[in-house]
């Protein structure tokens, strides 16, 4: 060999260790095994059990980190979170999506009223380890949250400045199986915002349909405060069903739905507009209350009238919140 390709040679040979080690760096720290996850989680720039940070939103764009989660989980998440998703997290076993409404207790340890904040609840009944905890931890750091992580009880916090959700990630004790049970506490304040394009939740598509409101006389989408409204099939009168809107939200936002729900049945559609009185109740507990009516008849036969009206959403005596609910009947 000559000198001078010796010397190229020699030159040459740093550039080709440092990229064969970064490649192979890279690779390692995109597995998704459990050893890596935990590795992750246990490690860090000091000795403390304490650790907090975050990756840039540019380094996460291009990766949907939301993409995992089952379709049952989805239809509870999303509209309960203003149309959002969280990071997914592989729990074990089956899961349980449910949103917990603000509620509030009297402690007698305490010597006051304690208020649980609403959340969106999702309990795995998988078991609960420090590998999970680092792939989680991992993951939302990657997603762009910013994370605070606990190493010795495996307890991360983390938040979303874009969406403005908080999220808590834990392990519960079940006393029953005697085990730690992965558990989500989600923590979203949904802005008053009247979508474009909105829609009915499926669990609401399915009880209109149960009474006849199915094309072609669908119900036009009314926001009522919130994208997750709640539907429910009543017993009495027959062929209704009832649409809650935001908890409490007729207060702040009456004026504001008023006209949402005004624009959705135009006089231009051959909705009619009046005034109907709703009972709710019976015989000494009866209530009544004055809404806003929107009927139209189809060329088919079929009625369809929606009524907008506001009460208390709990049969609490001492409640005093007004929420708007939107009471939907069906003749032919």
């Amino acid at each position: 060999m000559k000198k001078y390709d010796k010397m190229l040679l020699i030159l040459s040979l740093p550039l080709i260790l440092a990229a064969c080690n970064g490649a192979g760096g890279e690779s390692s720290k995109g597995g998704d095994s459990s050893d890596s996850a935990l590795s992750s989680a246990q490690s860090g720039p000091d000795s403390s059990t304490h650790e907090s940070g975050s990756i840039s939103e540019s380094s996460s764009s291009s990766i949907d980190y939301t993409i995992g989660w089952t379709q049952d989980v989805l239809d509870v998440m999303t509209p309960h979170l203003g149309g959002h998703a969280i990071p997914f997290i592989d729990l074990p076993g089956r899961v349980l999506a449910t949103w917990i409404e603000a509620t509030s207790s009297y402690d007698y340890s305490q010597g006051g009223y304690v208020t649980e904040p609403a959340h969106l609840s999702i309990l795995s009944t998988g078991g609960f380890d420090a590998a999970l905890a680092g792939a989680a931890k991992l993951t939302y750091q990657k997603a762009g949250w910013e994370v605070e992580f606990d190493r010795t009880n495996l307890t991360m916090h983390a938040e979303d400045a874009a969406s403005g959700m908080k999220l808590d990630f834990y392990g519960e004790y079940d006393a029953n199986d005697q085990m730690y049970n992965p558990q989500i506490d989600v923590f979203y304040n949904e802005p008053f915002i009247i979508p474009t394009d909105g829609s009915w939740r499926n669990q609401t598509i399915a009880a209109l349909s149960s009474i006849g409101v199915q094309e072609p006389h669908m119900l036009p989408y009314t926001y009522l405060g919130t994208l997750a409204e709640e539907a429910s099939i009543l017993s009495t009168p027959a062929n209704t069903v009832e649409i809650m809107g935001l908890v409490d939200g007729w207060t702040s936002y009456k004026t504001e739905i008023t006209k949402a729900a005004r624009a959705a049945f135009p006089r231009s559609r051959k909705w009619a507009e009046g005034t109907e009185t709703i009972t709710v109740g019976s015989g000494y507990y009866a209530d009544t209350y004055t809404g806003i009516s929107f009927t139209k008849t189809f060329s088919d036969g079929y009625t369809v009238k929606a009524v907008l009206y506001a009460r208390s959403s709990t049969d609490s005596y001492y409640s005093s919140d007004s929420t708007p609910f939107l009471r939907v009947t069906c003749t032919h």
